[in-house]
């Protein structure tokens, strides 16, 4: 939808799917103290890391796009 004379996109009920990206395995997580131990925890509960194309993130919701010359400051 398409308002103000084209100055603004309102995207509504919209879905912005990635799965082309990888997961790397995690670093530091215990601090320096226990992380040799705390990585390995959670790299297994959480399955990391994890090639591309093994994962998801979806975003759903409302975007509105508008140039910046459109965008009027809130009072």
């Amino acid at each position: 939808e398409i308002l103000e004379g084209g100055e603004l996109l309102w995207l509504k009920e919209n879905k912005l799917v990635d799965n082309s990206f990888s997961a790397p395995s995690a670093d530091g997580c215990g601090g320096w103290l226990f992380s040799w131990a705390v990585d390995p925890l959670v790299n297994s509960i959480v399955g990391t890391p994890s090639a591309a194309g093994n994962n998801t993130a979806i975003l759903e919701g409302e975007n509105q796009l508008a140039n910046a010359s459109a965008v009027k400051a809130s009072e």
